[in-house]
């Protein structure tokens, strides 16, 4: 019944939490370069190489929704799915950086194999053309929810930059950006389907691929 519809609203809306816990292994040096053609790298400063390996866990939760009315009067019909994916994986990684006088460089890099827990749950779908034209009447369910679940195996990939300016010994002030990308997990548009079988709606998708990127800034106590 949403071929006539006279208007369609979707809504999408997506988190993304994240934990890890590493071991470290670190090898610092100084270094002074005085034919760099970078002016910082011609003064002594200390460069530090470090390996990253250890667990990660990523949990992206998403809701959309597909909000339709067909006709002047008529209520909203909502369909709406959830999904949930939570990833659990081993992680390596290498984080470089480089000190001198009052700045300080750094940059990561992380990627992880995981294996994924995939979830999905759709709400109710009703018809909203079953009426005879009486919005008062109820409306008419075409698909009960369902829930549907999957296991498979994903990918985390991390990557930031960041700049540190040092306000003493120990505290500095930090700005960077970042990005982190998942691959084969369940999206919830992704998980749509506006076919009409027994078998509508039943299969999970777990194929999808996010990339989060942005700005950050923070505090750093070092000893």
């Amino acid at each position: 019944g949403w071929t006539t519809a006279d208007f369609i609203r979707p809504t999408y809306q997506s988190s993304l939490h994240m934990a890890e816990m590493n071991f470290v292994w670190s090898n610092c040096c100084v270094s002074c370069r005085p034919d760099s053609a970078i002016a910082w790298k011609r003064c002594e400063h200390c460069v530090c190489t470090e390996f990253l390996a250890g667990f990660t866990w990523a949990g992206l939760n998403e809701q959309a929704n597909y909000n339709v009315i067909c006709c002047p009067g008529d209520p909203v019909s909502t369909y709406g799915i959830s999904t949930m994916s939570n990833l659990y994986g081993l992680q390596f990684g290498i984080r470089r950086r480089a000190d001198w006088e009052r700045w300080s460089l750094q940059t990561t890099f992380k990627g992880a194999v995981a294996w994924s827990d995939l979830q999905s749950e759709s709400t109710s779908v009703f018809s909203t053309l079953a009426q005879s034209g009486n919005p008062n009447d109820p409306l008419v369910t075409v698909r009960d929810p369902i829930q549907v679940s999957d296991g498979d195996v994903s990918g985390i990939l991390q990557f930031n930059v960041m700049a540190v300016y040092h306000l003493n010994a120990n505290w500095g002030l930090r700005a960077g950006y970042n990005m982190i990308g998942l691959v084969d997990v369940a999206l919830a548009a992704d998980q749509w389907d506006f076919t009409d079988t027994v078998v509508s709606g039943r299969r999970l998708d777990g194929t999808g691929d996010v990339l989060f990127h942005g700005a950050n800034f923070g505090l750093e106590y070092r000893w």
